[in-house]
Order: structure tokens, then C-alpha cells, then sequence
């Protein structure tokens, strides 16, 4: 303000500072001293007025009544819980959670590892959950191992692992939001870490000696009216159709993508149209690829292995990771509020791009469709109670169906590039060595096709009492993947189908207080058909502030 001061008023009060001096008799400098100490005066005056029309309120925690001892009270801001920065014109928040997930696995519980997870369902245990092997083999096509020709792949007999208990604060969050007026809008900035980041090197044993959690960025975008720059849901997802669960990982069959970089521009419609708003966005690409020696993004790390196993004798790291991404995905979506709920209607466009830099390219266009909403049926006299529901498909979508092994391409070049495939199509490449045959021939022999995958959920939230509510949500996600590009072996670890229903009961002790329970049920089905279940008993306490 002191600078919007200096720029633009106090050059205007020129003929005053003449006016002061010559009735005066001053100096014209001491009556620049004069003028300027008016200005600040005045200025004063003016933040003096907007800190006395702000009430703020009986509720307002930031009150002297609400808060004895702490002096003055402090302005209140904007929009709900937020204050004026002193000597500015900003609201600022700062909210956030203490969270701590306790969860039981009475079967299909997670291998040993580090860090613990608290995440059971989709984007958690059950993707990569134990499969009901014993003593199956995997049909396939002439495949060598070791100098040896089989006709089919033996799988190890595996078995669901039942009573693994982990607790975790991992799920606790921090954010800080601002807003800001101005000619062009509203500016706002909002930014959100959990403490989610740990893999199994940042943060190994975690719970030997100190449980050393560390921080993850979720969010921090800005906006400026209807300009949206920064890291944020997707504009393909719909958060209001998604229905409340205590796992982190939520329900099979959501839209996706959860937290990624974009730029993104709103603009609402008319309500003598259908109103709500009007968005498009350009999103960070990526090509996920499911190949013959595992699962490969963009940005796999190319001394890393990729997910899947790795027979014997059969190197497993990616030496040249074939993926590219040549231009940002790009979504459009159109939100209609309703006096009942609401409805929404999204769609992406993908660049998908495979090249190894030497002989193979091939690009494909993918394609999704998202619909989904929540109705507030009213019935019975139950005014809170709303039904969720989302549907999803496409061709290519990949990760726009919201689960981490999700899949755009398929194809049986080994990662390690092309110039270690050569194989007659319709054969499995995974096994043969480097140098069998040469570049353009292994090209010529790769396929690549684009994946078909569906999914949708629905779900029923009830108020049994204003404090105590309860959610029950089915959900499904279906990807076609052709078993005879990615191989035997891949065939048992690349999902094609995951369902999940969860059921839980909340209590609000108090409004920001949230104790649960839930129970949730997950069944996977691999590319080869071979099944894996997953049963888990999730408690959680979290405090809002």
C-alpha cells in the first residue's frame, strides 16, 4: 500500500506541496516532508477504518474474546478461519490435520517392507496383492530360459498373508492458503504436504529406532481469476463425486489423475444456459506402457527395475527406457451445480509416443470420457444423505483411471530396447538375448497396441444422527491386455480387473474430530486370471485444525 502510495498519489499532490509553501513560506522541500507525512496520515487513517469494519465474529478464534491474553484482535480475512496479513491487503489460513491410520489385514497383507503403508486399496496393497497360486502353470507361447525351450511358465505357489497389523501417521497434513483481491480477480495460492514421501530408501526401518516420516508435496498451485498454474487434481477428476473412505487409497473405478503439474482456465457459464462452469487444462504427459519385462513410464529411472517378476537369468533393469513424452495431455471438463447435487462431464487427449532412439517409433492418440455426479435424494426426511456415482473408459487412458499399475500401451518390446527383441509376432521376446538379430529386424517384429479400460464406482453416504454417519461404495476397473505381447510371465503380474467396496462408520465427537472404522474387501485379477483377495479392517482417528 506504501508503494501504491508513492507511485501513484503523492506525484498527484504536487500542487499542493506548491500550494503548502507558498502560504507558508517554506521551504519547498519541508513541504514535501509535509505532503508526504499527510499521505502516510491518511493511509493510516484508511487501515484504521478497514481493520474497524472487519468483525470478526463470535466465532472467529482469532477474536480477544476467544482467545484470552492474546492482545488485540486480529482482522478478520476473506473467506472462513483465514486473518488479514498486518499491512496488507491477503487473507491467510492455516489448517490442516493430525492423523493417525491403524490397519488389519485379516488376508492379503503386505510383504514385509519399509516404510509401513496405511494404503490398502487402489493405488495401495491390494494392485500387487498375493495371488491364490498352488502349483499352476502359466499357458504360454515357446519361451528360452537359460538355454533351455519350455512351452509354458511355472509360477511359485504363493499364499495370502493374513493378521499384519501397521499404524502410521503418515497422513497427516499442513496447508497454507492465501487470497488476495485484485483488478484482475481473486488471486489465490494454496499449498499442502503430508508425510507420505518415504520409500524404502529415504526412510528404511522406519520403526526400528525413530519413525524419520518426510514430508510430500500434494499441493501448490495459484490462481488469478480464472488462471490456474501449479500442482493440483487433475481437471479430469470430479473430488465431489468420490465418496468418503478412511483408506488412503480409495475406491477402484475413480478418475484419475490424483496431483499433477498443469495450467488450467475456468470460465462459468451463463445460468440462463445450463450454468456451472466451463474448464480446460494442459496437464505433465507421461506414456505408461505394460512391456515384456514390466511396467515403464516416463519417467521409470533407467538404473531402476521395473515392477513384475524377473525369471532367472533374465536381466531386469531398464537400460534404455523406450517411453517419451512429447506434449502435454489435455482435458476439458464442464461442471453443472444443481439444487440436488451436481453433474460433471470431462474428457483427455494423450500423446502417446515409444521410442528407443534408434530404430523403433511408433505415437498413438488415447483418448478418455469421465460422467459422474452426487444426488441428494431427500428421501425419508434424510436431508444429508447423497449418492455418489462415477463412470470412466476409454481407449489409451492409462492412469486416467486412477490406479498406479494402470496402463495406456502394450507391447512385447523388452525394455532394454529394441535391439535385444527379435521375435516373429504373436511370440514371447523377454528371453532373447542381446545381439540375436539386428536393429531393423527386432523393430520390424515389436507390436504396440493401445489398451481399452473402463471403470466406475457408486456409493451411499447416511446420517444415522448429525455426528454419525456411515458410507458404503462399490467400485470396479477393467483394462483389456492382450497376454501374448507382455508375455507368460508378465501375465501374473499385471492386473486386468480390481474391485473394491468399503463400509465404515465415522463419529464426530466434536465437528473437527473424526473417529472411524471401516472394513474393506478387494479382489484382483491378473492378465492370466489367477486371483488374489484382500480383507482389511481400518481404524482412524484425525483431528482438524
Amino acid at each position: 500500500m506504501v508503494a501504491k502510495w508513492n507511485a501513484g498519489v503523492l506525484p498527484a499532490l504536487g500542487g499542493f506541496t506548491a500550494v503548502v509553501a507558498l502560504l507558508t513560506g517554506l521551504p519547498v522541500a519541508y513541504a514535501d516532508e509535509m505532503s508526504e507525512l499527510r499521505a502516510n496520515q491518511e493511509l493510516l487513517q484508511s487501515r484504521i477504518d478497514q481493520l474497524a469494519q472487519a468483525n470478526p465474529g463470535a466465532g472467529n478464534p482469532f477474536a480477544a474474546s476467544s482467545n484470552p491474553g492474546s492482545g488485540a484482535a486480529a482482522a478478520g480475512g476473506s473467506f472462513p478461519r483465514s486473518f488479514l496479513i498486518p499491512g496488507t491487503e491477503t487473507s491467510i489460513r492455516i489448517g490442516g490435520q493430525v492423523d493417525l491410520t491403524a490397519d488389519y489385514w485379516l488376508s492379503g497383507g503386505p510383504a514385509n517392507a519399509s516404510p509401513q503403508t496405511t494404503t490398502v486399496m487402489t493405488n495401495g496393497t491390494l494392485p500387487a496383492a498375493a495371488l491364490d497360486i498352488h502349483g499352476q502353470r502359466i499357458p504360454g507361447t515357446a519361451a528360452v530360459i537359460a538355454g533351455t525351450t519350455i512351452g509354458n511358465v511355472a509360477v511359485q505357489n504363493q499364499h495370502s498373508r493374513g493378521h499384519v497389523f501397521s499404524m502410521s501417521a503418515r497422513e497427516s497434513r499442513l496447508s497454507i492458503e492465501t487470497r488476495t483481491p485484485s483488478a484482475f480477480g481473486e488471486a489465490r495460492t494454496y499449498l499442502e504436504f503430508d508425510f507420505a514421501g518415504c520409500n524404502n530408501f529415504s526412510c528404511a526401518s522406519v520403526n526400528h529406532v525413530s519413525n524419520n516420516l518426510v514430508p510430500r508435496l500434494r499441493h501448490a498451485y495459484g490462481t488469478l481469476g480464472g488462471l490456474l498454474a501449479g500442482q493440483a487434481n487433475s481437471n479430469f477428476r470430479d473430488a465431489d463425486a468420490d465418496s468418503e473412505t478412511l483408506d488412503f487409497g480409495g475406491v477402484a473405478g475413480g478418475a484419475g489423475v490424483v496431483r499433477l503439474p498443469q495450467i488450467r482456465y475456468t470460465q462459468p457459464i451463463p445460468t440462463f444456459f445450463l450454468g456451472g462452469a466451463v474448464s480446460m487444462s494442459i496437464e505433465a504427459p507421461q506414456t505408461d506402457v505394460a512391456s515384456s519385462t514390466g511396467l515403464v513410464f516416463s519417467d521409470t529411472n533407467a538404473s531402476g527395475t521395473p515392477a513384475g517378476p524377473n525369471p532367472a537369468g533374465i536381466a531386469g533393469s531398464v537400460s534404455n527406457n523406450f517411453t517419451k513424452a512429447t506434449a502435454p495431455d489435455v482435458t476439458f471438463a464442464y461442471y453443472v451445480p444443481q439444487p440436488w447435487g451436481h453433474v460433471q462431464v470431462s474428457g483427455v487427449v494423450r500423446d502417446l509416443d515409444i521410442q528407443d532412439g534408434k530404430f523403433l517409433s511408433r505415437e498413438f492418440i488415447g483418448w478418455g470420457l469421465h460422467l459422474s455426479g452426487d444426488v441428494k435424494p431427500r428421501w425419508l426426511g434424510w436431508d444429508r444423505d447423497t449418492i455418489t456415482w462415477q463412470v470412466t473408459g476409454g481407449q489409451g487412458i492409462g492412469r486416467y483411471l486412477n490406479e498406479g499399475s494402470g496402463i495406456a500401451l502394450a507391447t512385447n518390446a523388452a525394455s532394454t530396447g529394441a535391439a535385444t527383441v527379435c521375435a516373429a509376432p504373436g511370440q514371447n521376446p523377454i528371453n532373447v538375448t542381446a545381439g540375436a538379430c539386428s536393429g531393423l529386424g527386432a523393430a520390424s517384429n515389436i507390436i504396440v497396441k493401445p489398451i481399452m479400460a473402463f471403470g466406475g464406482s457408486v456409493g451411499y453416504q447416511h446420517y444415522w444422527l448429525p455426528n454419525l454417519r456411515s458410507t458404503a461404495v462399490f467400485g470396479i476397473r477393467h483394462q483389456d491386455v492382450p497376454s501374448n505381447l507382455i508375455g507368460p510371465a508378465q501375465s501374473i503380474a499385471v492386473n486386468k480387473e480390481l474391485i473394491t467396496t468399503h463400509l465404515n462408520l465415522i463419529w464426530n465427537p466434536v465437528s473437527f474430530v473424526d473417529l472411524g472404522v471401516e472394513y474393506a474387501w478387494g479382489h484382483r485379477t491378473v492378465v492370466a486370471n489367477l486371483k488374489g483377495d484382500v480383507n482389511a479392517v481400518i481404524g482412524k482417528m484425525r483431528v482438524r485444525f
